[in-house]
């Protein structure tokens, strides 16, 4: 159901036996507590502030707030997740609809790495420079691997670039089903943290997280992957834009380090 003032009415004249929000932002928690539900898990509006619904979502409400609470936290997202909607947390696995054919013809034999660009215009801290998607790219395709760019509206200009500089596959952006198909016959994807990492949890595809501004306890790679993160300590932690005048962390970390993190992934192909 998407987002408009009609579905809002009808979702407001509607009693739900379960309702959940996961997210803190006001819009989310303000339909938190216009939802008529006989349990809620998560957060909702208190005062015209987000506030958890009860003490089991405390734990992770107080992690937003304080930095020092938020580093100390060894707990994954995951598991805070089902810990949060009254859940054991045995590890879980992600769940997603089987993709189907990517849109357009992939490598039929060979390692295919797939190197998404990008890292939302939300969090631009975790952006790495395009100079060193080039030189990953490069040392990759030594290797003899195909690349495949990945992206969306936001990486395409970079992405052609990119693609112009290293003849790296890549068509264009996608809707999102299509752009899981293509992700789907990638065996080991270079991303961010963002929504691309869970679509390769989701496949369970090998997976080369990198990481500057989050706790890396934050993630569940379910052992198929490897969180690289740059030599120089990020001082921004989980500050939207670089907020350190002496270096930017990211341009810290070198290719050579994911090339590195990426041959040691390759031995657990499936």
């Amino acid at each position: 159901m998407k987002f408009s003032p009609e579905n809002l009415l009808c979702v407001e004249e509607t009693t739900f036996d379960v309702a959940i929000n996961l997210d803190k932002d006001l819009h989310a928690c303000a339909l938190m507590s216009r939802v008529k539900a006989t349990v809620k898990h998560g957060y909702t509006l208190a005062d015209g502030l987000p506030a958890p619904v009860n003490d089991r979502a405390q734990h992770k409400f107080i992690t937003g707030i304080f930095d020092d609470v938020s580093k100390n936290n060894t707990k994954s997202y995951p598991q805070e997740m089902m810990e949060i909607c009254g859940f054991e947390y045995t590890r879980q696995e992600y769940q997603i609809d089987p993709p189907g054919e990517p849109p357009f013809s992939m490598p039929q034999s060979g390692i295919v790495v797939g190197f998404n660009t990008g890292c939302g215009e939300r969090w631009l801290t975790r952006e790495w420079t395009e100079e060193n998607w080039i030189e990953l790219i490069t040392l990759v395709q030594k290797s003899g691997f195909h690349a495949v760019l990945l992206g969306g509206k936001a990486e395409h200009d970079r992405n052609i670039r990119i693609q112009q500089k290293t003849g790296a596959i890549y068509n264009g952006t996608y809707p999102l089903k299509e752009f899981c198909a293509i992700v789907n016959k990638c065996h080991i994807v270079v991303t961010a943290v963002t929504m691309a990492m869970h679509i390769v949890l989701a496949l369970r595809k090998q997976l080369v997280l990198m990481n500057n501004i989050f706790n890396p306890y934050e993630f569940e790679l379910y052992g198929r992957g490897v969180i690289v993160e740059p030599p120089r300590e990020c001082t921004c932690y989980f500050q939207q834009e670089c907020t350190n005048p002496e270096y930017r962390c990211m341009d810290t970390l070198p290719s050579q380090t994911l090339y590195d993190a990426i041959m040691q992934r390759v031995p657990y192909i499936g």
